[in-house]
């Protein structure tokens, strides 16, 4: 089924997502065509956010819906030094 992703920004994608896919699986065909990073991803949907183990049809997804897809912005200061080692 097709879903419709906006954006805060209010760009507005597409992309193709299956009832028995998990949400995980939709955030990395996210990641694949438009380079969101999982990890920044945050999908919400009827005013809930999406948890990732979930199956798509548990939210009663269907053609056409949207969803609002937040991407937290990538810093290049994301690193930490903590006793001379870089942490995530």
């Amino acid at each position: 089924m097709k879903l419709v992703l906006k954006t805060l920004k209010r760009e507005q994608f597409d992309i193709e997502g299956n009832g028995d896919e998990s949400v995980l699986k939709l955030k990395e065909k996210i990641e694949a065509k438009y380079t969101f990073p999982v990890a920044h991803q945050k999908l919400i949907f009827a005013g809930a956010i999406l948890e990732d183990a979930k199956l798509l049809s548990s939210y009663g997804l269907k053609e056409g819906s949207f969803l609002v897809l937040m991407v937290r912005a990538v810093s290049t200061l994301l690193c930490k030094f903590t006793h001379g080692q870089i942490i995530d």
